[in-house]
């Protein structure tokens, strides 16, 4: 029977009913006796993207801003604020647009992506 090693570094598993325990990968009760089941891994969230009036605003913005040329993360940020954007707006119509970001000597850009 493989019981869990208190002398030897272990992890506390928090959320769980089952395991108490993690040790060499692994998982034992609160009692320290194996539990041959492996906990599932929590699936990873949707993303769920709304289109609103606001959204739909940003996405006329963002067309607007980089239509001639890829632009920095910061540039697209400070514009948006100047033509009253909300950010969160602005990333989620950069979603819907499929904005290609990449990177420049460590500066984010952003590009429009035409189909």
């Amino acid at each position: 029977m493989i019981e869990l090693d208190f002398d030897k570094p272990y992890g506390t598993v928090h959320g769980s009913t089952k395991f108490r325990y993690v040790q060499d990968g692994r998982h034992f009760d609160a009692l320290g006796q194996f539990v041959p089941e492996t906990p599932a891994l929590p699936r990873p969230r949707e993303e769920v993207l709304i289109e609103t009036d606001e959204v739909d605003s940003a996405r006329e913005f963002l067309k607007n801003i980089l239509k001639d040329n890829p632009l920095p993360k910061s540039r697209v940020y400070s514009e948006a604020q100047n033509n009253n954007q909300l950010w969160d707006n602005v990333n989620t119509a950069s979603k819907l647009l499929n904005v290609k970001r990449f990177s420049v000597k460590n500066v984010e850009m952003w590009k429009l992506i035409t189909e």
